[in-house]
């Protein structure tokens, strides 16, 4: 038994990056500090929304990204910007556009948020997306 022949375990840090905010600008908050608090309400056409993630960690993220999962067909949604450099207990944030096609079912769906980097996911937090 050679202990120096073992090669060494990676070292995964677990970045504390966390989803904050959803809101639309003079309208409903979706999401605050963390928790779905309404549904996301929109008819067709485009919407902006502003998106919040904080880095609760004690290391800068280079590439933190946010996308969402689980839209209906014709729904297309635009973050900006794409990647954001995120220091230790900063927030980042993000302007999201909506885009509803006319031939959009009205309904409500679940629709995941997702902060990520191209090393995985962070943090992730299903909402009701409502198409009136």
């Amino acid at each position: 038994y050679d202990c120096y022949k073992i090669k060494p375990v990676p070292t995964t840090l677990y970045p504390k990056i966390d989803i904050e905010t959803f809101s639309v600008p003079g309208g409903a908050t979706v999401i605050k500090d963390g928790k779905v608090i309404s549904p996301f309400e929109m008819s067709p056409g485009t919407q902006q929304v502003f998106l919040q993630v904080e880095n609760r960690g004690f290391f800068t993220q280079k590439d933190t990204r946010v996308r969402f999962e689980g839209l209906p067909n014709g729904v297309t949604v635009t973050v900006l910007p794409e990647t954001q450099v995120i220091k230790a207990h900063n927030l980042g944030t993000y302007s999201a556009t909506f885009t509803i096609g006319p031939n959009v079912p009205s309904g409500t769906y679940l629709v995941t948020m997702i902060a990520y980097s191209p090393n995985g996911m962070f943090d992730k937090i299903t909402f009701e997306f409502v198409v009136q």
